[in-house]
């Protein structure tokens, strides 16, 4: 129920923040992004512009910003050190954790992968979502659900753990070739290289009933009970439970270039810095801040919302 971005510097490095447009977000986070500028956290500051639930407490920071994650209450973000820093009820960051170049979060744990690919997870751990897998190494992405974590690895593989109370653990036999995946609240999907979609777990809402036409998909999103794919020619598409029309997307919609899905809402941002939301609006998630543009990354978690700006002028 509320929304992050991020906001560049400076327009001359408008080229290179558009350059991950292969970004995937869910309701509990927004996966590994590789912009380039200088970001700071609060609204009204070059960087992060948080709306919807604004429980949060805000701060900025003394270095970059180079990613953010949005959790089921809480918010982190990966600095240009390699550090994460966190905020609001975030789990404990752990100690001496650098080198960082991917950060996620799930509900209430947190996932980061490390420049030597290995995955450090931490928070809550009641059904072993932050156990990560011994030798576990070789990843490059990873995404946290409601109380279950996974992990993309070079090869095109996938491993997760935690949870498999609906089978969102159980991947695929077979499943190879990935180039992106999310989780959901109790789901998990992802993206092969040929651009076909794959999806498993909780099915209560046809969160994982993926449509024939969803080919040619670069990018997913899973939100608590619905799913959202990015096709390479800008279109989106979603599926699942749409009591608040956050899978209704609006005629029309196009040049998309990330997605994001909360709880029961859903952002797309289009190539000309706009951000596109529907859905849920019951914590303003869906009401954008009216200075809101030039937006580089978003981000949807549970009670909050994030963007990134290009120019600075959030």
């Amino acid at each position: 129920m509320f929304s992050l971005a991020l906001a560049a510097r400076s327009k001359s490095r408008a080229r290179e923040e558009e350059v991950p447009i292969r970004m995937i977000a869910s309701r509990f986070l927004l996966v590994c992004l590789a912009l380039a500028g200088s970001f700071s956290s609060s609204r009204g500051a070059e960087g992060v512009v948080i709306w919807g639930s604004t429980h949060f407490d805000m701060r900025e920071f003394d270095q970059s910003l180079v990613a953010v994650a949005a959790g089921g209450r809480y918010t982190m973000a990966l600095k240009s050190d390699g550090t994460v820093v966190a905020w609001d009820s975030a789990p404990e960051v752990p100690a001496r954790l650098s080198n960082v170049r991917c950060l996620a979060a799930g509900f209430a744990h947190a996932l980061a992968v490390t420049s030597d690919g290995t995955v450090v997870a931490w928070g809550y751990n009641l059904e072993g979502q932050t156990n990560v897998p011994t030798g576990l190494g070789n990843v490059r992405q990873v995404a946290g659900g409601y109380s279950h974590s996974l992990a993309l690895r070079t090869d095109g593989t996938v491993i997760a753990w935690g949870d498999n109370t609906y089978g969102q653990t159980n991947v695929p036999s077979g499943l190879s070739a990935v180039r992106a995946l999310a989780a959901g609240g109790d789901h998990s999907v992802v993206v092969r290289s040929n651009g076909t979609v794959q999806a498993w777990g909780r099915n209560n809402f046809g969160q994982i009933n993926v449509p024939a036409s969803a080919t040619n998909a670069v990018a997913i999103a899973a939100g608590a009970y619905h799913t959202v794919a990015l096709k390479s020619d800008g279109t989106v598409l979603a599926w699942g439970r749409n009591n608040y029309g956050q899978t209704s997307v609006p005629a029309g919609l196009g040049g998309v270039v990330a997605i994001a899905a909360g709880g029961e809402h859903t952002l797309a941002l289009r190539t000309n810095g706009i951000v596109v939301a529907w859905g849920d609006g019951s914590y303003g998630q869906t009401s954008l801040p009216a200075d809101l543009a030039d937006v580089v990354a978003i981000a949807a978690g549970d009670l909050i919302r994030l963007r990134s700006n290009r120019t600075g002028t959030s």
